[in-house]
């Protein structure tokens, strides 16, 4: 049940909190990146500190969230990397204009693919701590 709580907060943390303009920025610049995991940190520690003993809790917290913060940096720009691989015949310039003034990602079935494979990553780290730590 805790750990199922704990997931619910890890979705608060990092879809409810974060702001569209979060998301595209989180990989490009690392205050953005900061902001988001202090976010992912406060939701997980504050929020779990009312079912789990707070030392537990709070290597859980920085356990996941410098993880987080390693696994968002690399695969929103690896995605970054891939458009370019995938159109090797446009310029970043073009590229950037297709896929984010055009919204041209939406329709990319690789993002989602990416976008599950980080939600993926994100679950199996909290699991593991949780277990790991002992909660």
């Amino acid at each position: 049940m805790i750990l199922a709580y704990l997931l619910f907060l890890n979705f608060i943390g990092d879809w409810i909190l974060q702001s569209p303009k979060m998301g595209k920025e989180k990989s490009e610049k690392k205050s953005v990146l900061f902001s988001h995991i202090g976010i992912i940190f406060a939701t997980l520690f504050f929020g779990g500190i009312i079912f789990v003993n707070p030392e537990k809790m709070f290597l859980i917290a920085v356990i996941n969230t410098a993880l987080h913060g390693i696994i968002d940096w690399n695969i929103w720009n690896l995605y970054k990397y891939s458009i370019k691989y995938r159109h090797p015949d446009k310029s970043m310039l073009e590229l950037k204009q297709e896929y984010e003034t055009e919204r041209k990602y939406a329709i990319d079935p690789f993002f989602g693919y990416i976008l599950g494979f980080d939600q993926l990553l994100h679950v199996v780290i909290l699991v593991i701590s949780v277990d790991f730590i002992g909660v």
